[in-house]
């Protein structure tokens, strides 16, 4: 197997490989009554941001997804925006604004989901979880089962960690 790269070079998983994910994200939201879910990542946790866009969390980065909606992908600074648009898979890349959160709560506002259950997953802290308990009807923590979809590797997941310890391997020789 061969990885694919974007035009600027950056690895990236196939579009397959990402529909997987895709469909495994809505799975568990729709096991769990969630209409909507927030991945939130900071300062290089949260994970769950990157296994589903490709963007490495640096500063602050949050994905909204909502099935049938295109994801929408908020990133931390200014500067951020441009390399996020090279590095993520299809998403709506936007700046965060001030709080990320807050931001994140306007764009579910303009979906709808005051009345719905928002799920959400990542390392929040308590006043911004509270920010997104007190905006929607129900808020409910999914951290847990998108850690679980992680842990089980796909094959081409599989390859990219061969690649992975091949190169870590050459770089001690």
């Amino acid at each position: 197997m061969t990885i694919a790269r974007t035009e600027d070079g950056y690895p990236r998983f196939s579009d397959a490989e990402i529909a997987r994910r895709r469909a495994a994200i809505e799975d568990v939201m729709a096991e769990h009554g969630a209409s909507h879910l927030v991945l939130y990542g900071a300062n290089r946790f949260g994970s769950a941001v990157q296994w589903l866009t490709s963007w490495p969390v640096t500063r602050e980065a949050a994905v909204l997804v909502t099935p049938g909606e295109r994801d929408v992908l908020l990133v931390q600074f200014h500067n951020h925006v441009p390399n996020a648009r090279r590095l993520a898979c299809d998403a709506d890349i936007r700046w965060g604004g001030p709080s990320t959160i807050a931001t994140a709560v306007e764009i579910l506002e303009g979906r709808r989901a005051l009345d719905t259950t928002i799920g959400f997953a990542g390392p929040l802290m308590a006043s911004q979880r509270d920010a997104l308990a007190s905006s929607f009807a129900r808020v409910v923590d999914l951290g847990g089962p998108v850690t679980d979809l992680r842990l089980i590797k796909s094959r081409e997941e599989l390859e990219w960690i061969r690649v992975s310890a091949e190169l870590s391997d050459r770089s001690i020789e």
